[in-house]
């Protein structure tokens, strides 16, 4: 589920660093400022469906979605064993002859 979520959030990544990075305080800084930028921008990229409210009522519905066929995917399957089977040759029985009837 994680992976799904994640995948879904990488849409929002190119908005959130044009946004973020072109701002004049990021401008100014240092290549560190713009590491600390994107470092605060990642929990922001895992809001960001929800930040939009009613507004994306489509986008989070579409959200519940993917996320619950991602579990259903992935939950726990049971093994079943049987066995232990004999990997050696059966000897071969001759099936039985008929018994001649009295007329």
């Amino acid at each position: 589920m994680f992976l799904t979520y994640s995948s879904i959030v990488m849409s929002y990544v190119p908005l959130l660093l044009k946004e973020g990075l072109n701002t004049p305080d990021v401008q100014q800084g240092g290549p560190g400022y713009k590491v600390v930028m994107i470092l605060i921008m990642i929990p922001l990229m895992y809001i960001a469906p929800f930040l939009g409210g009613l507004e994306n009522i489509l986008g989070i519905i579409i959200i519940g979605i993917g996320v619950y066929e991602a579990w259903k995917i992935n939950k726990k399957s049971t093994l079943q064993v049987s066995g232990p089977y004999s990997l050696a040759a059966r000897p071969v029985v001759p099936p039985p002859t008929p018994s001649p009837t009295p007329a």
